[in-house]
């Protein structure tokens, strides 16, 4: 309820500006909105093709989809991969994004988000047959070997990074 009243309030409010500006006030804004739109769009372009490749394993959300809680998990999962490509909107990352075993559950929780419009590479195969294994830096919250931050960082570093959200 706060977020529909945060969003009628952010309308009324964009309502007055543009009520009380000129015509080209109104023509300039327009302009700025769209050239706004063209540089994400060339960033998230950008980012597709030479960005460093991020895969997502998808694999564990369509192991059990009897589960309840394997639905609960799909769909917070889907939550946390619109935050991070929230990010690679706006710009605070520059990756490609491939989500692999895109299939099942997962791949109904993220078209229900919207992903299906997003600027990313989806593989119904999975993750080893999407990668080659060398190329593989498997990350996950349960790892017991902490990945050296210059991985991480390196422009020159060609990895590709599996996140496991578990």
């Amino acid at each position: 309820m706060k977020r529909k009243k945060a969003r009628d309030q952010k309308r009324e409010k964009l309502a007055k500006v543009i009520e009380s500006s000129t015509k080209e006030e109104r023509l300039a804004r327009r302009a700025s909105i769209a050239a706004e739109a063209a540089a994400r769009d060339e960033h998230l372009t950008t980012a597709l093709r030479e960005g460093p490749r991020i895969g997502i394993d998808l694999s564990f959300s369509n192991d059990d989809e009897e589960s309840a809680n394997s639905a609960q998990e799909t769909a917070s999962l889907a939550k946390q991969l619109n935050y991070v490509y929230a990010s690679l909107r706006r710009r605070e990352i520059s990756v490609q994004l491939h989500f692999t075993s895109y299939q099942g559950l997962a791949a109904e929780a993220l078209g229900k988000g919207g992903a299906n419009g997003w600027q990313v590479y989806r593989h119904a195969k999975p993750l080893e047959e999407v990668f080659k294994l060398e190329d593989i830096v498997y990350l996950s919250p349960d790892a017991e070997v902490s990945l050296p931050s210059y991985l991480l960082f390196s422009p020159h570093t060609e990895l590709t990074a599996l996140l496991e959200f578990v």
